[in-house]
């Protein structure tokens, strides 16, 4: 309903919240003004989490590829002794 006092829509019934139910899939643009309905955040929830998944994942990788770097860097950074032995 609209609530002229605040100009806005209110889904309050006597006072009580309440939730709005059968809401369509409104359109995901970087224009729309269409609400988004529970399915629509779900999927966008789902997302966020395999993202946050990957991420650490990634990062993971990252600083075992950095740890594997150091260490090749630091054997390489060690002298090489070399021993000359004649041959009988």
């Amino acid at each position: 309903m609209w609530d002229a006092d605040s100009g806005t829509f209110s889904a309050s019934r006597n006072g009580s919240a309440s939730k709005i139910t059968n809401l369509a899939a409104g359109t995901l643009a970087a224009d729309s003004t269409d609400a988004v309905n529970g399915s629509q955040l779900f999927d966008t929830n789902e997302k966020v989490d395999q993202n946050t998944a990957d991420i650490t994942t990634n990062t993971n990788s990252i600083n075992q590829n950095t740890t594997d770097i150091a260490t090749q860097h630091h054997q390489y950074q060690q002298p090489e002794r070399f021993h000359h032995h004649a041959h009988r």
